[in-house]
């Protein structure tokens, strides 16, 4: 409510007297080399009136960065069911309907594993509280992404081999080749879409809740230090990772 960041791009809090007291989003998109440094100054514009932006390392910071990246993951789940609705792609089965689908419960499942992201972690019980059905439905999803999608567990995916076998009449009896019956969730009816998107927008409302709470607890840490210091903090940036280093843990 009142805060949609949706897209890549950086997460801004807009100074005061800007009549933006929460955050806005910045989009940006650039080719960069792997190993190569992205400073925050470099996508934010070069304008005499963009803000200066600051690296604000501190146990507040990091709740507020796991937050963030908890919200827009479930942003992105929200974007990609309702994809499914806005492109007609149900009751599913193409190509597109189906991708859209494993994306959406993949990120939604990626908010609850939670890696690195150890500052900021959604409590289950409040999902389990939303509704009586909220429970039962959290797991449903959590089990399709993680029995289906991701492991070949459940029964969602069934194959049963057999045997083709020259037609009784023809009078020949010989077997022909082999056969292979197989059935798999491919799709979701457009009711069950609906109702998986009101789900995960709630949840992304709690998350919404949370930020209010914890961007103020940011602010308060940052304005607690003299402005001197504060400005002479260097500017956000990111590193871009070789391919070898894509197994490594980044740093909390």
């Amino acid at each position: 409510p009142g805060r949609r960041l949706t897209g890549p791009g950086e997460v801004l809090m807009m100074p005061e007297g800007t009549g933006e007291r929460r955050i806005s989003k910045m989009s940006h998109y650039h080719t960069v080399e792997a190993g190569s440094e992205v400073t925050a100054g470099a996508v934010a514009g070069k304008e005499s009136t963009a803000p200066k932006l600051a690296h604000f390392n501190t146990t507040e910071s990091r709740r507020f960065a796991d937050a963030q990246a908890v919200e827009q993951d479930l942003a992105y789940a929200v974007e990609s069911l309702s994809a499914l609705l806005d492109d007609g792609q149900i009751p599913g089965g193409s190509l597109i309907a189906r991708s859209l689908l494993v994306a959406a419960l993949v990120v939604y499942a990626r908010c609850f594993n939670k890696g690195v992201r150890s500052h900021y972690s959604l409590d289950v019980r409040r999902i389990e509280a939303m509704d009586e059905g909220g429970a039962a439905y959290h797991r449903w999803l959590l089990d399709v992404r993680n029995k289906y999608i991701a492991h070949s567990v459940n029964a969602y995916e069934q194959a049963v081999a057999g045997l083709a076998l020259s037609p009784p009449e023809s009078g020949v009896r010989k077997v022909l080749g082999c056969y292979l019956l197989r059935g798999e969730l491919v799709g979701l009816a457009r009711p069950d879409v609906e109702q998986a998107i009101r789900f995960v927008s709630r949840v992304r409302a709690l998350v919404d809740d949370d930020l209010v709470g914890i961007e103020d607890a940011m602010l308060a840490a940052a304005r607690a230090r003299p402005i001197d210091e504060i400005y002479a903090l260097p500017p956000p940036k990111l590193v871009t990772i070789s391919p070898d280093q894509a197994n490594r843990p980044r740093r909390a």
